[in-house]
């Protein structure tokens, strides 16, 4: 239904030519292209000049564009790699087949592209923020060792207009408990040198989003002016192996004062079934003060949010 909406917005006014709307395309038959060579494409839709010419109005003359033919689908651009007019009425049978042959080929070609849905334009980014959302518990681990208790971990996309990397919302409860122990918002994006960076802010008024795992919308109100980072606590991630990645803070840079420590180290892993994190802390001297000491937790995935 939502792509019959678009492509009803999409359709122009039509007088003769008949148009078709087929897997959220607008084909319209019954008129020969005429190239008038490249230009460049916009988003306005076609309108109808009085001598039947279907033009994008806000074009120049010599850059309309292919939306007289056909437009994609939600989230991809218009092909146009010949913006062509649309002549009146085919009227002779010869040109009239030619005609229904070339629009039957552009039809099955943009079909064919737009069954592809729209790819990110970072899927390594794209993936490690897919592995690292959903629901996740380490009850597994806590059942074979009781040093690790049962915490919980949920983590949901929020802001998904904002284009500054992927936005995620995370909550950590222990098993029990009636609310979580840490919520943070946390962003991920490639620094200036192409490396992975997840960037952890702390919030106002956090408490009032206890359980907002299930309606990201309700941070719609908060804006990234409002967060505070956590400076020097970026983990920087590879991908080591096909569907692996490794992370860590830089050496002693995230500072952190719990239990009498100096600075926190954390080293994950993240695949498609789960993730290990090993938070630790230490003091100046370099004395393990707080954190497990024989390993990460470890959080098995139980769903995708």
């Amino acid at each position: 239904m939502q792509q019959q909406d678009r492509a009803s917005r999409l359709r122009p006014p039509l007088a003769q030519p008949v148009a078709h709307a087929t897997q959220g395309l607008v084909i319209f038959t019954g008129f020969a292209p005429r190239p008038i060579g490249l230009g460049s494409c916009h988003h306005d839709p076609p309108q109808t000049r009085n001598d039947g010419v279907y033009a994008c109005p806000s074009a120049p003359a010599a850059a309309r564009c292919m939306t007289t033919w056909a437009r994609y689908s939600q989230g991809v651009a218009p092909h146009c790699a010949r913006p062509p007019e649309v002549a009146p009425m085919i009227r002779s049978p010869s040109q009239r087949q030619a005609g229904v042959g070339l629009t039957l080929f552009v039809t099955l070609l943009i079909a064919a592209c737009a069954s592809q849905p729209p790819q990110p334009s970072d899927p390594e980014l794209a993936r490690i923020v897919g592995y690292h959302t959903g629901l996740f518990t380490s009850a597994p681990q806590a059942a074979r060792d009781s040093n690790y208790q049962v915490v919980e971990f949920r983590a949901v996309r929020i802001w998904p207009q904002r284009d500054e990397g992927y936005w995620v919302y995370t909550e950590q409860q222990i098993e029990g408990q009636d609310s979580p122990y840490r919520q943070r918002i946390q962003r991920y994006f490639r620094d200036a040198d192409g490396v992975i960076r997840l960037r952890v802010y702390t919030f106002p008024q956090a408490a009032e989003h206890v359980g907002d795992w299930q309606f990201p919308a309700r941070f719609d109100g908060l804006e990234p002016t409002m967060l505070s980072a956590e400076a020097g606590c970026d983990n920087l991630y590879r991908q080591v192996e096909p569907g692996v990645f490794a992370g860590s803070t830089i050496d002693e840079e995230c500072r952190n004062t719990w239990r009498g420590a100096a600075y926190m180290r954390s080293i994950s892993s993240v695949t498609a079934t789960g993730f290990t994190n090993w938070d630790r802390g230490f003091t100046a001297a370099g004395e393990h003060v707080w954190g497990p000491r024989g390993g990460g937790y470890e959080f098995t995935k139980l769903a995708d949010l």
